[in-house]
């Protein structure tokens, strides 16, 4: 074998190292945000010692994430207008307007507009929507005939709420479905922005639907804690509480503090933990694995 041959396979077998140097460093950087099945043996073991039981999966993965901003769009006379064209279209003409006192904020006023038996209402950063043709005692539709009903209300609304990807959660009643829309952030839902629909066969009676802004902070990632820390971090609050069943785990984003502001509201990743008996789910800042106050 002369110097050229030898020089070659030199140069194969350095590239050859190279690629099976990248897979290993590619499989771990894929895998150290993932937790293994020992962890979650452990700490459901650990849980379960405690008599906490875990009825879920367990979420595996936690690589690290944004924050973001929200900002609800409010209810000015130019965000109003605006909506309500785009929903009424060519029955905008006919719409009429009425004020009324706000309940849930003081000093606030609620801006109606009506057509028929249709009327949205703007109430500080809520947009209210009722049907008085569709009564809720009735058929329950399949949740994919709910969906489509409330999909044609958000396509009305229009805008970026029509462009949007969203988690869907359906509740089941009797008679109606209660459809829960939140938009997502990074594949993850938006916990604070959620559009809440009410619906049988008949169409969609009433909707609550807080519309926002959502935008990335920063392009800067932070860690995030695995959901064994946190579910062994909520353990004290179980126990003293007299909780023992751990329902659902999710991770989202939710607003850092309960605050207003004008000019937005941080919201970071938050595991939202759901638990049998607690009317109100708990939320765990991800990034410092301590309760949020929302």
């Amino acid at each position: 074998m002369n110097g050229k041959q030898i020089l070659r396979e030199l140069i194969k077998l350095f590239v050859i190292i190279n690629i099976i140097l990248f897979v290993i460093n590619y499989a771990f950087r894929g895998n150290q945000y993932v937790m293994s099945p020992e962890r979650v043996k452990n700490i459901t073991r650990l849980l379960g010692e405690k008599g906490i039981h875990i009825n879920t999966e367990i979420i595996r993965g936690f690589a690290p994430r944004s924050s973001g901003n929200l900002t609800f769009i409010g209810s000015g006379i130019a965000v109003r207008d605006q909506i309500g064209k785009r929903f009424f279209k060519e029955d905008w003409a006919n719409v009429k307007r009425s004020t009324a006192p706000s309940q849930n904020h003081e000093g606030g006023m609620i801006n109606c507009y009506m057509l028929g038996d249709e009327t949205l209402s703007f109430d500080h950063n809520e947009l209210s929507y009722t049907n008085k043709k569709v009564s809720l005692i009735g058929r329950k539709p399949t949740l994919e005939k709910a969906k489509m009903m409330c999909n044609k209300q958000i396509e009305r609304i229009g805008g970026k709420w029509s462009e949007r990807k969203y988690f869907i959660l359906g509740e089941a009643y009797e008679d109606y479905w209660k459809i829960t829309y939140y938009p997502m952030l990074e594949d993850l839902p938006v916990m604070d922005s959620s559009l809440e629909f009410y619906v049988n066969s008949e169409g969609v009676m009433n909707a609550k639907m807080c519309l926002a802004d959502i935008q990335v902070e920063s392009s800067a990632k932070k860690d995030i804690y695995a959901a064994d820390l946190v579910l062994f971090g909520i353990e004290d609050y179980m126990i003293e509480n007299g909780y023992s069943e751990i329902e659902k785990v999710t991770l989202c984003y939710k607003q850092e503090e309960n605050e207003e502001n004008v000019l937005g509201q941080k919201i970071i990743p938050a595991y939202k933990i759901e638990i049998e008996g607690l009317e109100a789910p708990l939320f765990v800042n991800a990034y410092t694995n301590k309760l949020l106050n929302g």
